[in-house]
């Protein structure tokens, strides 16, 4: 049965579709046209037609070919919308193949790994005795809850950012496209290690940027810590963790950031660097100015190393800058 928006391609009587007229425009110079069949046996053009006629049609054969081709290509691509249309649906999460999970409900991976989809749009894996709970089933988010265990996350990249979220009790991790392991335990701790793509780690208003080959560690009450590569040099990791860890001692937290610092030699290195330009302590923000020009060089021929704190545009300058070599 013909759909009422469908009835232009059958008899042109509802309202026109903006790439079916554009199909129309494009085939026109192949449309039969009523008169004398042309002479295929010598060539030639009706009586009387000259020079630019003749020009014309040989045009249009050598277009038509193509014309033909770039038809088939706007057709199945106009069906294939409709047929997207027709059988997209709003975003279910469910556990392997039994029924949609309701906002609340718990997952337990009990006796071995269990699998959630979420739709056409992704799959999460859980290790054998993770404890996850469905918050929030939506197009615009969905949202789950890691409550111990760790889970796998494989998001597809036609996803749109923040997509897919899942909380656990020491901060938030935001999808930007990618596949990443979120580790939950006992004593409120998280880490992310993110393997393609990356994420976003947030709690309040600190967030922080995680890229395929890193990890970042989370703390209950304190939120994400410093960001690092895995293959991080181990004294790098320890300053990095001695930084995190003295929220309530500045002057060993300049420290700590002084030796981060004194070995943080390559580009990935510098990861942990570029988050200290939106540091609260003016010390620490001068010192990975300092650390940022010397390693990496300015962003551009043009920057000029700002008086003050960093703005916002001056940190993505030099995130897109390291991400060469990230």
């Amino acid at each position: 049965m013909t759909s009422p928006d469908d009835r232009y391609l059958w008899d042109r009587t509802g309202p026109a579709d903006p790439e079916v007229e554009a199909l129309e425009r494009l085939l026109a110079p192949l449309a039969h046209r009523a008169g004398p069949a042309p002479s295929h046996a010598t060539g030639d053009l009706a009586p009387g037609a000259g020079p630019g006629a003749t020009l014309a049609a040989a045009r249009a054969r050598a277009w038509a070919p193509f014309a033909a081709a770039a038809a088939l290509l706007l057709t199945a691509g106009l069906f294939a919308r409709r047929g997207d249309d027709a059988t997209s649906s709003r975003v279910v999460v469910t556990a392997g193949t039994g029924a949609p999970l309701a906002t609340g409900a718990w997952v337990v991976a009990e006796g071995g790994e269990r699998e959630l989809a979420l739709g056409r749009l992704g799959r999460v894996t859980l290790a054998a005795g993770s404890r996850v709970q469905v918050r929030r089933v939506a197009d615009d988010e969905t949202r789950l809850y890691l409550a111990s265990g760790r889970l796998e996350a494989r998001i597809a990249a036609d996803a749109r950012p923040r997509f897919f979220q899942v909380d656990t009790d020491a901060a938030r991790c935001v999808d930007l496209g990618c596949r990443y392991v979120l580790e939950a335990g006992e004593d409120g701790a998280s880490r992310v290690r993110v393997l393609l793509g990356q994420v976003a780690f947030e709690a309040g208003r600190r967030e922080v940027f995680v890229p395929a080959g890193a990890e970042c560690w989370a703390r209950r009450g304190r939120g994400p810590g410093t960001p690092r590569f895995s293959s991080a040099p181990q004294a790098l990791v320890e300053a990095l963790d001695a930084f995190d860890a003295a929220t309530a001692d500045r002057e060993a937290r300049r420290a700590a950031a002084r030796r981060a610092a004194a070995v943080a030699d390559g580009r990935e290195d510098l990861l942990a660097v570029w988050h200290w330009l939106d540091d609260d302590d003016d010390a620490v923000v001068r010192l990975a100015l300092d650390t940022l020009l010397a390693r990496a060089g300015p962003p551009s021929p043009s920057f000029v190393r700002p008086s003050g704190r960093p703005t916002a545009a001056d940190r993505e300058a030099f995130r897109e800058h390291l991400e060469l070599g990230w």
